[in-house]
């Protein structure tokens, strides 16, 4: 892990060195369109993706679990804030946060999902009263509540509308599923096409504002693919690979196999259940936890 961290983030500085820069948290666009505009190819998108999802929280979950690796820690938390200097993603301060509070939480038995719905409930609570009032709060409803709860309700309203009336796409904007179900009705001739995200950020806020409305498994391949019943079919697609996770991971350690399941957790809300499979690290998790214990088995 370590290896491919060093790696990756060498590859990555050669590719983004010139446009590195610290964003204003109310300012990130500028950094993003940056980062968008350069034409680094597929491999170094994989690159950032895994190197935010994979390799970095899985220095701090060693780091956790290890006391003489404590140092991994840093590395891991030095590697969110280059991700941040790349195309300022507001996920590249939440994921080191959210993975230390329940590191934290998980320490004192406090892992109950009960505890996080109360903490966010309150949260909620609070910056609905004092957001105008404190800079501090307004960054965390920010960087936790919007993405969390507002954006994933908000977009799950303009997929609806979208796609309600225009056609559901019955995952044709998926590969290998496109070979067999063609577009709705005029998408097959939209040049933002297969990109769900540009195609409803055009339409709500203009073409012109490059806004791609990023949206969770239940929007994007359920209710955009077919209303009430894509909501069920990826309901029952996540489901499974969340079972095979919970099976092959019993014998690893629970504060290496549930730490770095905090970033995919986080990536429910902003991504496809294809797209957090292939890019984000799922399978390869599934993967690593399956493999990991045959080997055990062995010795």
């Amino acid at each position: 892990m370590l290896f491919g961290f060093i790696v990756v983030a060498l590859v990555l500085f050669v590719v983004y060195r010139d446009i590195l820069s610290f964003a204003a948290i109310d300012d990130v666009y500028t950094q993003r369109f940056a980062a968008s505009d350069l034409d680094s190819g597929a491999l170094v998108g994989y690159f950032r993706t895994y190197f935010t999802y994979v390799f970095s929280p899985a220095l701090i979950a060693i780091g956790i679990t290890l006391k003489r690796k404590r140092w991994m820690i840093l590395a891991g938390v030095g590697g969110y804030i280059f991700s941040y200097l790349i195309d300022a993603s507001k996920i590249s301060l939440v994921i080191p946060l959210a993975i230390l509070v329940f590191s934290l939480m998980k320490s004192r038995g406090l892992e109950s999902t009960a505890f996080f719905t109360v903490g966010i409930a309150i949260l909620a609570a609070v910056a609905s009263l004092f957001t105008e009032y404190s800079s501090l709060i307004r960054f965390i409803v920010d960087l936790v509540l919007l993405r969390s709860i507002a954006i994933p309700g908000q977009t799950f309203s303009q997929y609806y509308d979208l796609f309600y009336n225009r056609g559901y796409t019955y995952w044709s904007n998926t590969k290998i599923i496109n070979l067999v179900i063609p577009p709705p009705g005029d998408f097959k001739l939209d040049p933002m096409w297969p990109n769900l995200g540009t195609i409803v950020g055009a339409e709500f806020y203009g073409a012109d504002s490059r806004m791609n409305a990023n949206a969770n498994l239940f929007v994007g391949e359920g209710i955009a693919a077919a209303g009430p019943i894509g909501v069920l079919v990826i309901g029952l697609v996540l489901a499974y690979w969340l079972r095979s996770l919970d099976n092959f991971s019993q014998k690893w350690p629970a504060t290496i196999s549930m730490t770095v399941m905090v970033p995919i957790g986080l990536g429910l809300t902003n991504v496809h259940l294809t797209t957090l499979l292939l890019s984000f690290g799922g399978l390869f998790w599934l993967v690593a936890f399956k493999t990991g214990l045959a080997k055990r088995k062995r010795l």
